[in-house]
């Protein structure tokens, strides 16, 4: 089987949409999804965590750094969260200030190590009805604002119970 780019390139495209024909993104409208991609080097792994504004959300890890069709092991897990617990996400990510934040790691002060050669790295991707923003991080490059939204994030999805969901075309981790 032909290898195919890597799931870092999708993952990142994924989080980079936005909104078409227009000179800068518009960040108005309700949040209607927020995704986080990660990569990281020890353990070998890339990773998305989708979050509709119905609650309804799925997680994925992928082993290694590549992605071959068929052939990387992979994690699938689905919830939906209570009408409570999805209303409060969705608020907490709307009053979080998200529209101010930095979206480049260059833009960010250093916290930690200047370099990290085994730290993770990701974006946390906020779609409105109007487009989306992306912020980037890697573990040694984070803005206490974006650490703090992204701990509250956790937060309301530990909520709920996650179960596992298994297709026939992915090999299981």
């Amino acid at each position: 089987m032909r290898r195919l780019a890597p799931l870092a390139a999708v993952l990142i495209a994924a989080c980079r949409a936005t909104a078409p024909d227009s000179a800068a993104p518009s960040f108005e409208g309700p949040v209607v999804e927020i995704r986080e991609s990660f990569a990281c080097p020890l353990p070998a792994s890339r990773g998305l965590v989708t979050v509709a504004r119905d609650g309804k959300a799925e997680r994925v890890v992928f082993e290694g750094l590549d992605f071959e069709l068929g052939k990387t092991k992979s994690t699938r897990e689905q919830m939906t969260l209570a009408p409570n617990d999805a209303a409060d996400l969705f608020r907490l990510v709307a009053d979080s200030g998200w529209r101010g934040m930095p979206e480049r790691p260059d833009e960010f002060a250093l916290h930690g190590r200047p370099s990290c050669a085994d730290c993770c790295s990701g974006a946390l991707y906020i779609k409105t009805a109007e487009g989306g923003r992306s912020l980037s991080f890697a573990a040694d490059r984070k803005p206490a604002e974006l650490e703090a939204l992204m701990k509250a994030i956790d937060g309301v999805l530990a909520r709920g119970v996650w179960t596992r969901v298994v297709y026939p075309w992915e090999n299981q981790r």
